[in-house]
């Protein structure tokens, strides 16, 4: 081989590893980036909390979205499902209830969260509850004026069979119905001779159809079909758990006596 021919081929071979050396190595570890700390102060049920978490990971606004998100009461329907007058089913105003649904939903679905698969789930399933109590409202509501409507509410069989035919069918019927429903109060009363005297008044008295039917709606359809419905009654202990693990640490916690 002539000389010239093996210099260029040592010459090539050196510049390959010379650059291959160079070149990065995309493998190799780097240091993660150091956490930027805040601090968040909030209550949760009885107690006082302050902390300090990664401001990269998440903004002080999606915390305080998602405390609101596990807070109970937060997005429940300001509207009673039953009055307690007969007068004042003429003041029962559908659209504004349908209003009351619609604003709330978009406060929940506007919630800036944490992205956290839990939160979110959780965001679903307030959303579906407040469907579901819209529902039964809104059906009760029509149903003191057109008691059959409440045939339409899905599921609650029992519910139905026992208050809403009842109630459908009026008369000696839901009579039958409140006399049941009042016993069943005067069981589960401090003062069940009151309830008692107070039952006989109205039994005897003219108007005796329309305080069977305020009784009935009330303790008896009502209570019955809601207490079938799942409530959020304040954060569970995987999520309140599941906030805390948000932050670097909990640097204070104050709880009163229950």
């Amino acid at each position: 081989m002539p000389v010239s021919r093996l210099s260029f081929l040592i010459f090539s071979l050196a510049t390959t590893i010379l650059f291959a050396c160079a070149r990065p190595r995309t493998g190799a570890p780097t240091k993660p980036p150091e956490p930027t700390p805040a601090t968040f102060r909030w209550e949760l049920i009885q107690c006082e909390y302050v902390g300090t978490y990664d401001s990269r990971r998440f903004t002080e606004a999606q915390l305080r979205d998602t405390l609101r998100l596990l807070l109970p009461g937060g997005f429940e329907l300001p509207s009673s499902g039953t009055v307690w007058k007969h007068e004042d089913i003429a003041g029962l105003d559908i659209g504004e209830l349908d209003r009351q649904h619609t604003s709330l939903r978009a406060r929940l679905e506007a919630l800036d969260l944490v992205p956290i698969q839990a939160f979110r789930k959780l965001r679903d399933d307030l959303l579906a509850e407040l469907a579901r109590v819209h529902r039964l409202t809104r059906l009760t509501w029509q149903a003191y004026l057109r008691p059959v409507v409440l045939r339409e509410y899905p599921g609650a069989d029992a519910c139905k069979t026992q208050w809403a035919e009842p109630l459908i069918a009026g008369g000696e019927a839901l009579v039958g119905a409140w006399r049941r429903v009042n016993e069943e109060s005067r069981r589960n009363n401090a003062d069940p001779d009151r309830l008692r005297r107070i039952f006989e008044e109205q039994e005897a008295s003219p108007d005796r159809l329309k305080f069977a039917q305020l009784e009935v709606m009330a303790f008896g359809w009502w209570n019955c079909a809601n207490a079938l419905l799942d409530r959020h009654s304040g954060p569970t202990p995987e999520q309140e758990k599941a906030f805390k693990d948000l932050f670097l640490r909990i640097d204070s916690e104050s709880c009163e006596e229950p």
